[in-house]
C-alpha cells in the first residue's frame, strides 16, 4: 500500500509543479507581448518626433523664404522708385 501511495503523491506533486511552470510560462509570454507593444509604441513616438522635427525645419525654411521675398520686394520697390526719380 505504501508504494502506491507514494507514487500517487509523486504524480500529484508533478502535476502541481507542471501547473506552476505553465503559469510562469504564461506570465513570461504576457510580459514579452507587453514589452513588444511598448517597443512598438517607443518606435512610433520616435518616428513622430522625427516627423515633427522635419515639419519644424520646413516651417523655418518657409518663414526664412518669406522674409527674403519681403526684402526682395522692398528692394524692387526702391529700384522702381529710383528709376522713376531718375527719369524726372
Amino acid at each position: 500500500m505504501g508504494k502506491k501511495s507514494r507514487g500517487k503523491e509523486r504524480i500529484a506533486t508533478n502535476l502541481v509543479v507542471k501547473e506552476k511552470i505553465s503559469r510562469v510560462k504564461g506570465r513570461i509570454a504576457t510580459n514579452l507581448v507587453v514589452k513588444e507593444k511598448i517597443s512598438r509604441a517607443k518606435g512610433r513616438i520616435a518616428t513622430n518626433l522625427v516627423v515633427k522635427e522635419k515639419i519644424s525645419r520646413v516651417k523655418e525654411r518657409i518663414a526664412t523664404n518669406l522674409v527674403v521675398k519681403e526684402k526682395i520686394s522692398r528692394v524692387k520697390g526702391r529700384i522702381a522708385t529710383n528709376l522713376a526719380v531718375k527719369k524726372r
